[in-house]
């Protein structure tokens, strides 16, 4: 099981559901009860407690490139994959971050550190940054290194195996 907070608060377990099942009943309460109203690209809402989703340009998470892949093999997350996508991917606790690990009584920052797709440079580094101990490989880091496919990443009792998708001969870069 894989219990997760959304953000009003409900729990659910992730490996049912992949959004929540309370705010996904309320939204389809809502829309079979006619509260709102859609004409174009406005949506036009009486009450302003309300919050509205819109995309940018077309592109939201399904459909943004993967680069590659983080996949826990030690941890209570054993077995999950994420995906990563260009620029800063943060692993955390709670969101913000984009890489959600199930908090423990070892680790309870909302964000540990970062895999950073550099599309610029064509290079995918592991930021320790100021959280808890990281290792690369079975080795404490300060600082910045370069991810390459097979290498592990140790956090406070998880361990996530990388896997890149863009290199040499796969790429979009």
């Amino acid at each position: 099981m894989a219990i997760r907070r959304c953000e009003k608060g409900h729990f659910y377990d992730t490996e049912k559901f992949k959004f929540c099942p309370v705010c996904m009943a309320e939204q389809q309460k809502m829309l079979e009860s006619n509260q709102w109203k859609s004409e174009d690209k406005t949506i036009g809402l009486e009450e302003s407690d309300r919050t509205v989703g819109y995309l940018l340009d077309g592109v939201d998470e399904e459909t943004q490139p993967v680069v590659g892949w983080l996949v826990c093999v030690r941890g209570s997350e054993r077995g999950r994959d994420w995906r990563l996508s260009y620029g800063r991917n943060d692993i955390g606790t709670q969101p913000p971050a984009d890489i959600l690990l199930s908090s423990n009584s070892h680790l309870t920052e909302s964000r540990v550190c970062s895999i950073i797709c550099d599309e610029k440079h064509k290079k995918i580094i592991l930021d320790p940054g100021k959280g808890p101990l990281v290792y690369y490989n079975n080795k404490l880091i300060l600082g910045p290194v370069e991810l390459k496919d097979g290498d592990e990443i140790g956090i406070e009792g998880y361990v996530l195996c990388f896997q890149g998708f863009c290199g040499i001969q796969k790429s979009y870069w």
